[in-house]
């Protein structure tokens, strides 16, 4: 499994632009064959701030869809609206940070 990771920030006041301009570019005319997985994330603590995340069973399907028409419109869009803070690539899936750090007993962790 390989894992593409696009982090970004997007004004509110272009937040719905951009949420239509992805909503169009995770259609299944755009999306193929290639992503076993796509999502957009918005952190609650910082509205302003997403993360583009795909997952891909092949390192090829990942290299096919990094220089996709889909990728380059996306960045295109974060270019205009906002700006893209990190891009980054993963073998494997990488884990959020809730789930790097140790559950509190109360939460089902180990006392």
């Amino acid at each position: 499994m390989f894992s593409l990771e696009i982090s970004f920030v997007i004004g509110s006041n272009k937040r719905h632009e951009f949420l239509q301009t992805a909503r169009t570019l995770m259609s299944p005319g755009h999306n193929g064959e290639m992503a076993h997985r796509e999502a957009i994330f918005e952190r609650v603590t910082a509205p302003e701030r997403f993360v583009w995340s795909e997952r891909f069973d092949t390192r090829q399907a990942l290299e096919t869809r990094l220089h996709s028409s889909t990728i380059h419109t996306l960045l295109g869009a974060i270019d205009v609206l906002g700006r893209v803070e990190g891009i980054e690539v993963y073998e494997g899936q990488p884990k959020p940070e809730i789930l790097q750090s140790e559950l509190p007993p109360w939460a089902g962790g180990e006392a």
